[in-house]
Order: structure tokens, then sequence, then C-alpha cells
């Protein structure tokens, strides 16, 4: 009895760590490529939309090059529209929904809200 309580509990360890491995593995994944195409670096996923479709569509070289190059133009275009709608959207939240907040705020809260603001715009710098 206790020999079958140890092998049900070591499969379900097993089980539970390669649940964990599979769902930390998969977040860090997703995170990377989320960043990278969030930062509007659309440059890798346009490869792969080239290099897949010239695989499924069988394309022949010179094909091949001509849809890469519309497909990185429409990449660029895509970064553009990203950079455009990002700005914005700050513009909105900076004038639209700063002023709101600032009434909710003590003087000592305003404060930290310009300290926090500061920290998160050096912060977006850093990022572009």
């Amino acid at each position: 009895m206790k020999a079958k309580l140890l092998i049900v509990v070591g499969l379900i360890l097993v089980f539970g760590m390669g649940l964990v491995t599979g769902v930390v593995g998969t977040s860090v994944w997703v995170k990377n490529r989320f960043q990278e195409f969030s930062r509007g670096d659309t440059s890798r996923l346009m490869q792969i939309v080239a290099k897949r479709g010239a695989q499924r569509l069988e394309l022949d070289e010179a094909q091949s090059e001509a849809f890469r190059g519309i497909v990185e133009e429409a990449g660029e275009d895509v970064r553009l529209i990203q950079d455009d709608a990002k700005k914005q959207v700050r513009v909105m939240l900076w004038t639209k929904y700063e002023p709101q907040l600032l009434e909710l705020l003590t003087p000592e809260q305003e404060e930290k809200w310009a300290a926090w603001k500061a920290e998160m715009g050096g912060a977006r710098e850093a990022r572009e």
C-alpha cells in the first residue's frame, strides 16, 4: 500500500513539474515575442511571413524575392502605424485622463505621481 502511494505521489509530482515547466517556458516565449512586436520590431515577423508564404504558395526564387519585398514594405507600414498609434495613446492619456487623476490626489500624492511619471518617461525613452 505504501509503495503504491509513493508511486502515485511521484507521478503527480512529475506531472506537476512538467506542467509548471511548460507554463513558465511558454510564458517566457510569448512575453519575448510580444515585447518584440509591441516595440514595433516587425522585421522578424515579416521574415517568418515571407518564408512561410513563399513555401505555402510554392514560389520560385524570383517570386520569393518579390514577395519578400512586398511583405517587408508592409511590415514597415505596420511599424509606422504602430508608432503613430502609440503617440496618440500617450497624448490621450496625458491630456484626457491625467487631469481626472490629479483631482483625486492629495498634494503629497501629486508629488509622488510627478516622480512616478518622470520615472515612466525615462523608462519609455530607454525602450525607444
